[in-house]
């Protein structure tokens, strides 16, 4: 019989104030379980100070804080009813603050928000087991509520030591004689998370998956997102410029075409009152149509979440891919808004004619807001009045912009009076979107039908990924004329800076614009910047495809190689539920006999040792525990004394205490043992 009456023995007060919580129905559990918890909760409270109001994740750390002082003063924590109606109180203002600030309790921000702030207010609150196991659980809840605003690997890297700190924390919780110590339990923690991994592997790949926010109600869920509109006006797509946010990632199968010609086609804009350009309203697509007359390239294109339905193409495709289409601006469309990532092959051809307009078009293309633009249209005028045919026209309008003092700016100054008739007599400084609204007004005024188009130009090539970065900054606006029986895209932008064509927005600005922290991109700091930059745009990448990316046709396409019908969900559970079945056996079996190795090891060793012990004259007593039998072994070979001990502690760590697995340093300190040099 073994007894470990060492190991259950703890200060007589400590211990009378357990036993009287016990009775009373409450938990104290040791003031490291404390730390724990708290450092976990204010970690995974933390980032949502990026897009929740400050008060609300200040709130939570207030209330940790506060219980925290209460446990380390020993101050009474939980009696009294006005202590009761203070914490109610306080819990309903929180709840009141957050549908103040929101207007609901509903939906992904106040929903989690409501959690921040209750998560807190249960953490100061708790006292009973019950109380701290929901208390820790609220903390892998909040974990998993950062990846409602963000997925990507930084925040995955952040997140898993939190989650070691929770199981740390339930370790803590279950270990009240705190048998074990700070980096065992950070230890064992972390051997958890990784042992868990088979298991997360396995439900990753065969877990059906979700379509849609996981949290059921997405009216909110991209209510943060920026990028290209399909309202344009001074200054809306200059306010981009500065962004680095990427909008879409192009792979090209073969040659990428020179970068003058990659134009990502978005939104047409028909319609103005003077200063903004809208759609309109949108028209069956009847027969427009786009010819090819040259080769077609083939890419790959991963556009990032938008909450619209556009699909940013290379001018020109030919072809809608599935659950794609063309409306009458040619803009290719998906069949429902784009909420996470997507990825299209598709095909473009850079030497193309666009056909189909009708009277109604033209109509649209021609329309002016009137007694706007005098001075505009009065130019305009002019030139048709000298004779000159449409292609001429386009042609004086273009060497104005290139000939006289324009100038191509991201922060052109502000318009006050009329946009257009300012813009081209008096500030000459603007950026796309005046170029284009300008040329469009000109064109109109002098009969020629136009229209806008806003997209994206251009794009970065990343030397590491080998794919093309188009970022939000280089959102663009350019022009169609409808000439010789066809759309025509004229870009009016390049007669003012043929460089933003050519090579982008990065050789229109100053080098320091496009620089990090103000150094020069041509730099060796700048390129070692822009290198760290490159590898970890591509390592994000490898991230969104094989791990974001892995949508329901990738779990479609892998069941059907594994021989699973997809379409059967019986079939599909019955899988599941019989690897997962097999995959927690064989990590329960191997553990268990990873133990019983350990454990009967260290018998059969520590039965020699006590055999040594015999032979000198000092047999183990039946009923004797370990430590007993060391005591009395210590006391009759004084001169071994330490041995004794330290051969018996590495013992019951092994075999009792798992704290240990160094059954070598048991089998050396046992062969090193010599109990007959003792008498000597």
């Amino acid at each position: 019989m073994v007894t470990e009456a060492d190991n259950t023995v703890a200060a007589s007060g400590r211990t009378g104030k357990r036993v009287g919580a016990y009775l009373r129905g409450l938990h104290l559990p040791a003031n490291s379980y404390w730390l724990w918890l708290a450092l976990a909760t204010l970690l995974a409270v933390l980032p949502h100070s990026r897009h929740a109001p400050i008060w609300i994740p200040v709130s939570c750390i207030v209330l940790v804080l506060s219980k925290l002082v209460l446990v380390y003063t020993n101050r009474p924590r939980h009696s009294g009813w006005a202590l009761a109606i203070i914490r109610n109180l306080l819990a309903l203002g929180l709840v009141m603050g957050v549908y103040l600030n929101y207007g609901s309790l509903l939906g992904r921000d106040a929903g989690v928000g409501l959690l921040i702030v209750l998560s807190g207010f249960k953490f100061l609150e708790a006292r009973r087991d019950r109380d701290l196991y929901v208390s820790t659980a609220l903390g892998f809840f909040l974990i998993v509520t950062n990846f409602f605003y963000s997925q990507t690997i930084g925040t995955a890297a952040y997140m898993a030591p939190v989650v070691i700190l929770l199981l740390a924390a339930l370790l803590d919780l279950n270990d009240p004689q705190q048998a074990l110590s700070t980096p065992r339990k950070l230890q064992r923690a972390g051997a958890m998370l990784l042992q868990a991994a088979p298991l997360m592997l396995i439900l990753f790949f065969l877990f059906p998956r979700v379509s849609g926010p996981l949290w059921g109600i997405p009216d909110d869920a991209f209510s943060g997102q920026t990028g290209l509109d399909d309202i344009m006006a001074p200054g809306s797509i200059s306010q981009l410029s500065d962004s680095n946010e990427v909008a879409f990632r192009v792979e090209f199968a073969g040659d990428p075409p020179p970068t003058n010609q990659l134009y990502w086609r978005g939104p047409v804009l028909w319609e103005t009152d003077g200063r903004v350009w809208l759609q309109g309203k949108q028209r069956d697509r009847g027969d427009v149509k786009a010819t090819d007359y040259s080769d077609g390239i083939d890419y790959t294109l991963m556009l990032e979440p938008h909450n619209r339905k556009w699909i940013y193409a290379l001018e020109m495709p030919t072809e809608a891919p599935d659950d794609t289409g063309f409306n009458r601006d040619y803009q290719l469309l998906a069949e429902d808004k784009i909420r996470k990532r997507r990825q299209f092959e598709l095909t473009a051809h850079t030497d193309y004619r666009l056909t189909g307009a009708d009277s109604i078009d033209f109509e649209r293309a021609l329309a002016l807001p009137p007694a706007q633009h005098p001075r505009t249209v009065k130019l305009a005028q002019e030139w048709r009045d000298q004779g000159l045919e449409s292609r001429e026209i386009i042609d004086k309008a273009l060497a104005m912009f290139h000939n006289q003092t324009f100038y191509y700016t991201v922060t052109p100054p502000l318009l006050s009076g009329d946009p257009v008739d300012e813009f081209l007599f008096e500030t000459q400084e603007g950026f796309c979107e005046h170029y284009a609204a300008a040329f469009t007004v000109l064109m109109r005024a002098a009969g020629i039908p136009t229209r806008i188009v806003t997209g994206y130009q251009g794009g970065r090539l990343n030397p590491v990924g080998g794919y093309y970065a188009v970022y939000q900054r280089d959102a663009h606006a350019w022009t169609e004329v409808w000439l010789n029986g066809s759309w025509q895209r004229v870009d009016p932008t390049a007669a003012v800076s043929p460089a933003r064509i050519r090579d982008g927005l990065d050789g229109a600005l100053p080098e320091s614009a496009d620089s990090a922290l103000g150094v020069n991109r041509d730099s060796w700091i700048g390129q070692t910047l822009q290198s760290i930059r490159d590898n970890w745009d591509a390592l994000n990448t490898q991230w969104n495809q094989w791990v974001l990316g892995y949508t329901q046709s990738r779990q479609r396409d892998l069941l059907n190689r594994m021989g699973i019908d997809y379409r059967n969900w019986q079939e599909l559970a019955i899988w599941l539920a019989a690897i997962v079945t097999i995959a927690i056996t064989t990590m329960g079996l191997w553990l268990l006999a990873r133990r019983r190795d350990n454990t009967d090891t260290a018998r059969r060793l520590y039965n020699r040792f006590c055999r040594k012990l015999a032979r000198a004259g000092l047999p183990r007593r039946s009923y004797e525990g370990p430590r007993d039998f060391a005591g009395r072994a210590a006391q009759r070979f004084g001169a071994q004394a330490n041995a004794i001990h330290a051969i018996t502690e590495r013992y019951v760590d092994i075999r009792y205490a798992n704290k240990s697995t160094d059954v070598t340093g048991l089998r050396q300190a046992i062969q090193r043992f010599r109990p007959g040099n003792a008498g000597r």
